[in-house]
């Protein structure tokens, strides 16, 4: 709907209050005050905002927009200080528009607040006359969702509005009974709960629940056209999606049909035995399956060149993602090309084997608002041996599936934890050097590299990174600080041997640390494995007992890198924040990752004990050491201590 207004100047003398106003049940007569101060302001600066008008019978204008300074201006003609004849800078509105309440209540919605209930008043005549909520909220300014919320006083009784704008309930109260629109119940719901003295919203809501299902809830927008198309009984409103389905048995029907479906399609798309659809399934419920992952397979010329190809171009989306000049839209196209991206790259990598299709299967459930779809469950009686659940590894994450890492995003986290072990490698200088000595002896006297891990070739490892603004910069800051403090003057003594000369006089200590300093920059990039047989592996555990010492995962570098039901799966499985992890799933993947960005940054205060344990220690699998040495925790240096003696 458009709105064409025409600027133009009207005398004074011709200008008079339209006779369409919102402002129900208030009096003609503004409060003296409020008219004087806006005619001072007005005698001191000018009109500012030009007075919406419509022409009349009669040669005169009706003041759409206005009608305070219309006053305002009146009362400077009272007091001699404005003539009549003066002309006043108008926008003039055609004379066929019939919508005229929408401009009158966007004058006096912005001029000074009305009441919920004139809102309502004045957006139901609105509707009546043919706009529709976002032709409104376009029309005074005000966003839809504001527009919606006050039509959804329609669902409430007219008795119960004006007990409220009588003040006889409070508006939480009326508001409460708009869960439910048949305005029969609500008055017996009213009167009753008035006669026992129970009005309160909570008790209102209790009451009403089993009434029906809104059309806006997730469950109503799944069923609702369906329901329909069977015949089911709705109570309905002015808004659609304020409706209810009234027939709750009917509903659950639907609903299990509808996850059947999507449990059925899932089944296909990956091709497993079987589908099933539950109304819930709990971790409890989950342990009566066993569960089967995909195996990494591998790749082929054709597909090690499509998946090079999608390594790049996700790169470059992670790049555009940080733009500060990316709209919303853009956004939310590249979180969904990266989302597909990253489920082709994952499907080149890795198969499920042919026996656990023929054994597995699919669940589908209903969670929160949307349906949840479980992958790779394995029933007790088509397999006896199979006792590995959903909970053993992290990131069911339903719809996203099981959560893994693109290929840059390993090498990524690979680079960041050498780093962290480098940082703390800088707090034993003793075992690095020691470390880097038996290295070199071993390497020159046995021929077998006691590690593969140290790259010492005399050169730093070679660490390529996507994202080196977004990682943790603690642990590369901790290793320049470290650096700072040493004693490199030995490089400036000129010829080499004469350096060698200088490096010889340095203290022992100071040897120490210029080795560990060395040996920081030569580990090589990777996660955490099981090793056997090496020595650097197993010493993981003593150098870097707890990654989170020295590194933690980061809004731009890790969790802006996984989907958004992975997020939701990290919350609510791994950091036991489920009320969280809820509100974020029905939202955009930026709000997620900002406030996952922020919990990792600074734990919330309102964390209990058991999530401020889980978010200062969780780590992606592979971060943390995988090999252990038998050492008391007496030899194990604290980093804090460490860097504080230095």
């Amino acid at each position: 709907m458009s709105i064409t207004l025409t600027q133009t100047e009207i005398p004074l003398a011709k200008l008079t209050v339209h006779p369409e106003n919102v402002r129900a049940k208030t009096s003609d007569t503004e409060p003296e005050s409020d008219i004087m101060g806006l005619a001072t302001s007005i005698k001191a600066i000018g009109l500012i905002n030009p007075l919406t008008v419509q022409k009349l019978d009669g040669g005169k204008w009706g003041v759409l927009a206005g009608k305070r300074r219309l006053a305002a201006l009146g009362a400077l003609v009272d007091a001699k200080a404005l003539k009549k004849s003066v002309k006043i800078s108008c926008n003039e509105l055609p004379e066929d528009f019939d919508a005229t309440t929408a401009l009158s209540f966007a004058e006096n919605d912005t001029v000074r607040q009305m009441s919920p209930i004139d809102e309502f008043d004045a957006f139901a005549k609105m509707i009546d006359e043919g706009m529709a909520p976002e032709a409104i909220a376009l029309a005074i300014g005000q966003t839809e969702a504001r527009v919606k919320e006050r039509l959804r006083y329609s669902l409430v009784a007219p008795a119960l509005r004006e007990a409220a704008r009588d003040r006889e309930i409070t508006l939480d109260v009326m508001k409460a009974f708009a869960n439910h629109p048949d305005h029969n119940v609500q008055i017996e719901v009213y009167d009753a709960l008035k006669e026992a003295g129970q009005l309160q919203t909570w008790v209102i809501r209790e009451k009403l629940q089993n009434r029906g299902v809104k059309v806006s809830d997730g469950i109503g927008a799944l069923v609702s056209e369906t329901y329909q198309e069977r015949g089911g009984e709705v109570s309905g409103d002015l808004i659609p999606e304020h409706s209810v389905l009234n027939d709750n048995s009917l509903v659950e029907e639907i609903l299990l049909e509808k996850l059947l479906e999507a449990a059925e399609a899932a089944r296909a798309e990956h091709g497993f035995a079987w589908a099933d659809a539950q109304r819930s399934l709990d971790w409890q419920d989950m342990q009566a399956f066993g569960r089967v992952y995909p195996q990494e397979v591998e790749l082929d010329e054709a597909g090690q060149k499509r998946l090079d190809a999608i390594t790049e171009r996700l790169g470059a989306i992670e790049e555009a993602q940080q733009s500060e000049e990316i709209d919303d839209t853009t956004a939310e196209a590249l979180d969904k090309e990266w989302d597909d991206l990253n489920d082709e790259a994952q499907a080149l990598q890795e198969a499920y084997t042919e026996d656990d299709l023929q054994r597995a299967g699919v669940i589908a459930h209903w969670q929160g608002s949307r349906v949840m779809i479980t992958v790779g469950l394995v029933r007790p009686d088509d397999d006896e041996t199979a006792t590995e659940t959903s909970s053993s590894k992290t990131g069911d994450a339903a719809n996203g599936g099981e959560l893994t890492y693109s290929a840059s995003l390993k090498s990524d986290l690979g680079v960041a934890r050498a780093i962290a072990l480098g940082a703390a490698l800088c707090t034993d200088h003793a075992l690095a050097d020691d470390l880097l000595k038996f290295k070199a002896i071993t390497d020159i006297l046995t021929h077998t590299p006691c590690t593969y891990q140290l790259d010492v070739r005399a050169s730093s490892a070679e660490r390529p990174h996507a994202k080196p603004d977004g990682m943790d910069q603690s642990p590369l800051q901790l290793v320049e600080d470290f650096k700072a403090k040493l004693d490199l003057s030995f490089l400036e003594a000129g010829a080499p041997l004469a350096c060698f000369v200088a490096f010889r006089e340095l203290k022992p200590a100071m040897k120490a640390k210029l080795v560990a300093y060395a040996l920081s920059q030569t580990i090589r990039p990777g996660l955490a494995s099981a090793r056997i047989g090496d020595v650097f592996g197993d010493l993981e555990s003593a150098i870097m007992p707890n990654v989170r010492d020295f590194w933690r995962p980061t809004g731009e570098a890790f969790f802006g890198r996984l989907k958004l039901d992975w997020l939701v799966s990290i919350l609510k499985d791994d950091l036991g924040m489920p009320d969280e992890a809820v509100n974020l799933a029905g939202g955009r993947k930026a709000a997620a990752v900002d406030f996952m960005d922020r919990l990792f940054a600074e734990p919330y205060a309102t964390l209990t004990d058991d999530q401020y344990a889980a978010v200062t220690s969780w780590a992606p699998e592979g971060m943390q050491a995988a090999g252990a040495i038998a050492a008391d925790d007496d030899d194990i240096e604290e980093p804090e201590q460490a860097i504080a003696a230095e």
